[in-house]
């Protein structure tokens, strides 16, 4: 069972139908070989029993569902057949598209903020709107194309063709990256499930459209909206003052109180909520495991919610990784009985010698192992895949409580905890000027920076390392350094765009990284890599090594000097030389890293 699939299925569920689950007996289905738990077990790492399946079938035995039992027959609670069907009431959808065009028109509580949980119209609402305004031209933002169907349906496009629609009428589909990135004209700017869009993606819009609509899901499969209300509406409000802000109650696709929409909810944990903490005075530090969790659900919802406010793109996917994924622990930090913090933490590596050599050469790439791969193909060493190594998934601190050391004194908790089991503890996130200073601040160190944007977050992955041991610390040194001593071409090329306040935090921690005299830390890939790989690897091993341009022929020596040491773009053709594709370049360049090698064995 995938619970992100289930819960969006349920959402299209209308009023008067049924969800009709199949399943194992209930006191069976703990150990049932669920074909998609495979998904949530890391490589050489199996798990016996489904921790998820077994608060699953608890849930599904205290509520008061109809059940069809091969073994015990038929269960129809009276409480749960369906009620009397009632039409839906559009008054509050009317009324939210009536504020709505008005704010648009007169431009002065601009922008606007839709809220809803989901089968309330906020899509078709926004369809509408459009279609109230003919003669103004609409840019629909939203991160995922296959949400997007509500809102041309409204405005008029035919069912058959809403699955290839990128434009109908006046509205045009584009995601959040390609707006930013190209800043297309219009007159509004729509943005659908903004809580799956992180805050700073959604600040820089507003910069570039004042005139927008930002709608979101509060809970539900798009992504959980807590945090997004917390973190995007303070800000905005400080932004705007003046915007808008409206939400709708009333479910328009089934009935109010409907039973299928509170079942998913508790099954799901879609309905939890996190209360404020106002006063916080000894704290203790204790260690979760996933079998308390399924046998205290207050506990796990309090857990959950914490790292639904610290993340914006938490799918009920994650709850079956919270209870499932065998490798990993919870670790907190309570005061007066009621979690203040939560970290994640999956244990990596300690995989066999022939899998871990797989890995470097490019030929295996399994689940579970992410830092302990990256750090494998960034050294060309297959011994950090044969050690043990800790990541951590997700740190959160409780809102009211944020800036205040905790999230410091919780990783120095878990460090102290781990001493003994791991050599290294990392993590991988999404860089802004805010998380890195925090891991700085932390003692660990940048290794790598992603080099394309993730499309939803609009931010490079990076990869920070600390070793546990002192002895160890020269590996993690040696990364570093590699890194740093690529970053200033990687800043004319790939990072050009590259948010300001974060090259500054990666261009003071360089200076406690980089010595006066570098050690030679670039390491030459053995098998082939993308164009975006090799030139910062080439560019630094031609500082290192500058007789080496001279073992390659002449058109070789132009195409280095050009696209790699002065950093021309693919755009600017060569006239000396006969025109290549990107691809036939790219196989230039890993030839290149290939006669380098033959000539250092």
């Amino acid at each position: 069972m995938i619970p992100n699939k289930l819960s969006a299925l349920s959402g299209t569920v209308k009023a008067g139908g049924l969800l009709v689950l199949l399943l194992p007996e209930l006191e069976h289905l703990g150990n049932f070989r669920d074909p998609a738990l495979e998904k949530w077990c890391s490589a050489e790492c199996d798990i016996a029993q489904s921790h998820f399946l077994l608060r699953l079938a608890a849930k599904l035995t205290d509520t008061n569902q109809w059940r069809l039992s091969e073994q015990y027959g038929l269960h129809l609670p009276q409480c749960a057949k369906a009620q009397t069907p009632v039409f839906p009431d559009f008054s509050q959808q009317n009324s939210a598209i009536e504020q709505i065009v008005h704010a648009l028109k007169t431009k002065r509580t601009l922008p606007v903020v839709l809220s809803a949980d989901r089968g309330r119209g906020k899509s078709s609402s926004l369809g509408l709107i459009a279609r109230a305004m003919p003669n103004k031209t609409f840019i629909l933002c939203a991160p995922h194309r296959h949400a997007i169907a509500p809102t041309f349906r409204h405005l008029g496009a035919s069912e058959d063709t809403l699955n290839d629609l990128a434009q109908y009428k006046n509205l045009q589909f584009l995601p959040p990256d390609q707006i930013l990135r190209e800043r297309p004209k219009c007159d509004v700017l729509f943005v659908d499930e903004a809580a799956a869009i992180p805050v700073p993606m959604l600040l820089d819009l507003i910069k570039q459209y004042p005139c927008s609509v930002f709608s979101s899901t509060l809970i539900g499969y798009e992504g959980n909206g807590r945090g997004y209300t917390l973190k995007f509406l303070k800000k905005l409000r400080k932004f705007a003052p003046q915007c808008l802000s409206i939400h709708l109650d009333n479910p328009l696709r089934f009935a109010a109180a409907d039973p299928l929409e509170q079942r998913i909810n508790q099954l799901f944990a879609l309905d939890c909520r996190y209360e404020d903490v106002v006063d916080v005075d000894h704290v203790e530090f204790a260690t979760i495991e996933s079998t308390l969790l399924i046998n205290d659900d207050h506990l796990l919802q309090e857990i959950f919610s914490l790292f639904v406010l610290s993340h914006y793109q938490t799918s009920v996917n994650d709850l079956r990784q919270l209870l499932d994924t065998p490798n990993q622990s919870v670790y907190v930090l309570r005061a007066k009985g009621k979690i203040i913090a939560a970290c994640l933490v999956a244990i990596e590596g300690g995989l066999s010698s022939e899998l871990s050599s797989a890995i470097v050469e490019g030929s295996r790439r399994p689940r579970g192992h992410l830092l302990a791969q990256q750090l494998a193909q960034l050294s060309q060493n297959p011994d950090w895949c044969t050690q043990r190594l800790a990541r951590i998934v997700r740190i959160a601190v409780a809102p009211g409580i944020q800036y205040t050391g905790l999230g410091s004194q919780l990783l120095h908790e878990i460090e102290q905890c781990l001493a003994s089991d791991v050599a290294f503890i990392g993590s991988s996130f999404g860089a802004n000027h805010e998380l890195l200073s925090f891991w700085f601040k932390n003692q660990f160190r940048i290794v790598k920076l992603g080099y394309k944007l993730d499309k939803v977050s609009g931010e490079h992955a990076a990869l920070v390392l600390k070793a546990r041991q002192l002895a160890l610390d020269s590996h993690v040194i040696t990364l570093s350094q590699a890194f740093y001593r690529q970053l200033p071409y990687q800043l004319l090329t790939y990072f050009k765009l590259l948010d300001a306040q974060l090259v500054l935090s990666l261009w003071a921690e360089s200076d406690n990284i980089l010595p006066k005299k570098l050690e030679k830390t670039v390491f030459l890939p053995i098998t082939r890599r993308s164009m975006a790989e090799l030139q910062p690897v080439i560019w630094q091993w031609l500082i290192d090594h500058p007789t080496s341009l001279a073992l390659l022929c002449a058109s070789q020596q132009v195409r280095i000097i050009r696209y790699v040491l002065q950093g021309w773009l693919l755009s600017e053709s060569l006239n000396d030389l006969p025109k290549l594709s990107k691809k036939q370049i790219e196989q230039e360049l890993n030839d290149v890293v290939q006669i380098f090698i033959s000539n250092t064995e």
